[in-house]
């Protein structure tokens, strides 16, 4: 299955910003993360409900700075089948949550599981 690659752009504060809904029946499998903002945010991306037990990111971005998140043990390819974070459930969406007044610019590289 072939890795698909989807950017996304917030602006201003954001709460339960939709990142990825993944087919009907599907979940995500994230293979990389790049998360960047413009001045500086906390930013928290998580799984469907914004808890510390489905946070995949809880950190402060500095403008300038892209954070990247991947698998670590493998080199990264286009074919990769396993990715470094899965939906705890199907239908469950990727969503982004900070407070403060910035932009916030999300790119994943992700592939869709069906049960």
């Amino acid at each position: 299955m072939a890795v698909t690659k989807k950017s996304v752009s917030f602006t201003g504060a954001t709460t339960d910003g939709e990142i990825l809904d993944p087919t009907s029946g599907s979940r995500w499998v994230l293979h990389k993360l790049l998360v960047s903002v413009t001045g500086t945010a906390e930013v928290t991306i998580y799984d469907e409900a914004d808890a510390s037990a489905t946070q995949i990111v809880d950190q402060r971005i500095t403008d300038g700075l892209v954070l990247e998140w991947r698998r670590d043990d493998v080199a990264w390819s286009d074919d990769a089948k396993d990715g470094f974070m899965r939906s705890a459930a199907v239908d469950n969406k990727l969503e982004i949550t900070y407070t403060e007044a910035v932009n916030a610019f999300v790119t994943i590289f992700y592939t869709e599981e069906t049960s």
